[in-house]
Formats: structure tokens, sequence, C-alpha cells
């Protein structure tokens, strides 16, 4: 199992070969550390889609730190989900939730940011 997420990383950074792909996966996977996520003792361990979302925004923090605007971050996580959309398997699908709604989440985070900052 690990080795199978560990080449479907290498593959998301293969594919799209940009400074954005690499902050966005080191960004969202970095995020599932700094948030408690991950137990190095659990090999079995496995994520909710709550927790995804949580990294999803966690990784755009670490885009815009990096310099990435937040709509072009939405953009790649929207063709990316739309690329892999076919490959998923019930199982990624039940610990990650579905790429609609995971984009549907971060559009509402995006929105609720924009709305403060204009405050």
């Amino acid at each position: 199992e690990l080795e199978i997420k560990e080449r479907s990383k290498t593959q998301f950074v293969n594919t799209y070969k940009t400074s954005h792909a690499i902050a966005a996966i080191l960004g969202h996977e970095l995020g599932h550390h700094v948030l408690g996520h991950i137990s190095l003792e659990d090999e079995n361990q496995t994520m909710t889609p709550g927790q995804e979302q949580d990294c999803d925004h966690f990784g755009l923090m670490i885009c815009e730190l990096a310099g990435f605007d937040r709509g072009q971050y939405l953009e790649h996580v929207k063709k990316f989900e739309k690329n892999r959309k076919k490959t998923l398997t019930k199982k990624h699908v039940k610990e990650h939730g579905t790429g609609d709604n995971r984009i549907k989440c971060l559009a509402a985070h995006i929105k609720y940011l924009e709305e403060i900052n204009d405050t």
C-alpha cells in the first residue's frame, strides 16, 4: 500500500513538473504531519475526508506563502482531480472523499478567505 501511495506521488510530480505541483503536494503532505494525522507507529492508518480537506487548506496556505495565488491553486487541484477521477478505488474515495467534494470545500474556503480579507 505504501509503495503504491509513494509511486502515485512521484507520478503526480512527474506528470505536472511545475514548481506549483511540487508546492501543492508537499504542502498537502506536510499538513498531514503538522496537523497530527500521521502516526509513525501505525502502519495501517487511514485518513478521513475531513483530514484530507484540512490538508488541502494547509496546502493552499503553503502555496500562498510560496507566492502562488488562490485561484491558481484551485485550478491546479481541479485539473489534478479531473485527471485521476477514473482511476480512484472505492477505498481511496472513502478515505479521501470525492474530488468534486474536495474542490467544493476548497472553493468555499477560498471564498471565505476573500470575504474576510475584504472586511
